[in-house]
């Protein structure tokens, strides 16, 4: 789980590197993960932990907005619906 949860880690990292990037003269950034867990889950309170440290590391420029399981698609269906620009990204 642990493994999962660093790879997990990075790739939003990575987007929220990039939405950085992308607005470093812009208003800041939400970035809407829906997670593949209810919100009671372990996994989505360290998810949750997760984004207040990115918000609190961009100085309030990248926040993360977490969503619950079921919440835009299907748990199914949240790949497709990243691809399509629904959701910004999936957690765990």
């Amino acid at each position: 789980m642990s493994k999962l949860l660093t790879i997990v880690g990075a790739h939003v990292a990575g987007l929220a590197a990039g939405a950085i990037m992308m607005t470093s003269a812009m208003a800041a950034t939400t970035l809407k993960i829906q997670l593949a867990v209810p919100l009671s889950a372990d996994e989505a309170v360290m998810v949750n932990s997760f984004a207040s440290d990115v918000e609190a590391l961009t100085e309030g420029e990248v926040k993360l907005e977490l969503l619950p399981a079921g919440a835009v698609v299907g748990v199914g269906d949240i790949i497709d619906a990243v691809d399509s620009g629904l959701v910004d990204g999936r957690l765990p």
